[in-house]
């Protein structure tokens, strides 16, 4: 979707928008959501039934995908493990839609790790890895919902913000299916998993249990590094104290915004943006207007919204936030899958040490 539609979709189904237009909206969305179920039924019965066979390639594949439309914390995932796989010697691949590049021209969940694939048809590119850059082991990103291709680890990533998103299949609502399909994953892991307390993850993880059939589920946190800089000088060591205003483009904005004040970042003010957005220059010239104004020590964002800012004179920092995610409950399950990856490979190599950057 373009920004100006999402944000207006958002309003209609979430029902912050009022008044006869929004609730005739919401009486189409609700028709074309059922037609969506059916379609998702039909499809996951031809497969089911074997009327459509799913492709296994000449190497292990592995899928990190989620059952709601925005961020659920999947490109953290696919970093940290094609790191984790590069330390133990496998040469990795990862396969993407490309979407981010459709809209605003770049990559912007590219990393400095593993080969790079995107846009085009999936099980093609996947297939291109193994076959002409002789990857040993693909990473399909977001690409649970795609069944032509088998997987030899599926990984689902739920949000602890929001893990069922307004509870409606899309276009009603943010779930791209029912949370029945949790049955297909290997592995479930709530990502900031430190957004809930003990008693309500706990509870979380038995509700995902029980929809997936007893599928386990692991959990996993953003551990922000020390901010570096985009424009100006060197970034301190840490926001602890520091006045700045923050901004991204992402599918869970409230997850970044948490991050910058659990570092106890003085956040003068927040600004959301659409997935992917392709940032105008009068939308920078906004922020940087507004942090003039508030005398911010710095604009904060995150790596992949820093991907997609045009080059100009900035009259304000810009400083950048990176973050590794960390599994906090669950890493053996993470660890297990690896090692079947491993020997499908033909090779048995010492676990990485540490938890991998993403």
């Amino acid at each position: 979707m373009r920004a100006k539609t999402q944000r207006a979709w958002m309003e209609v189904v979430t029902g912050r928008r009022r008044g006869v237009v929004a609730g005739a909206l919401r009486l189409a969305y609700a028709a074309a959501s059922a037609v969506y179920a059916g379609a998702l039924w039909l499809r996951n019965g031809t497969f089911a039934l074997g009327l459509r066979r799913r492709q296994r390639l000449s190497g292990p594949v592995i899928g990190v995908g989620n059952i709601t439309l925005g961020g659920t914390g999947k490109s953290p995932m696919v970093e940290m493990l094609t790191r984790r796989l590069e330390a133990r010697g496998l040469k990795v691949a990862v396969v993407s839609r490309g979407y981010g590049r459709e809209i605003s021209g770049v990559d912007d969940e590219a990393f400095a790790a593993g080969i790079r694939l995107a846009g085009g048809d999936r099980v093609e590119r996947a297939r291109e890895a193994f076959e002409r850059h002789g990857a040993d082991v693909v990473l399909l990103d977001d690409g649970f919902h795609d069944l032509r291709l088998r997987r030899d680890f599926d990984i689902v990533m739920v949000d602890a913000s929001s893990p069922f998103g307004n509870g409606r299949l899309f276009p009603r609502g943010c779930l791209r299916e029912t949370p029945r399909g949790l049955a297909r994953a290997d592995l479930i892991v709530i990502s900031r998993a430190d957004m809930l307390s003990s008693e309500e993850l706990a509870l979380l993880r038995a509700q995902l249990a029980g929809l997936s059939g007893g599928r386990p589920v692991a959990a996993a946190v953003h551990r922000p590094r020390a901010p570096r800089a985009l424009h100006g000088p060197p970034a301190p060591e840490s926001l602890a104290g520091r006045r700045i205003l923050g901004f991204c483009g992402l599918g869970n904005p409230l997850g970044f915004e948490s991050t910058l004040k659990k570092l106890h970042a003085k956040v003068g003010a927040f600004r959301a943006f659409p997935d992917h957005h392709a940032y105008s220059d009068m939308e920078l010239d906004g922020l940087e207007a507004e942090g003039r104004e508030l005398e911010v020590d710095a604009l904060v964002t995150t790596a992949k919204d820093a991907a997609r800012l045009r080059e100009r004179p900035w009259s304000v920092p810009v400083w950048i936030l990176d973050v590794d995610l960390e599994l906090v409950q669950g890493a053996s399950e993470i660890e297990a899958g690896l090692e079947r990856i491993c020997a499908r490979t033909g090779r048995r190599i010492g676990a990485a040490q540490g938890h991998g950057s993403a």
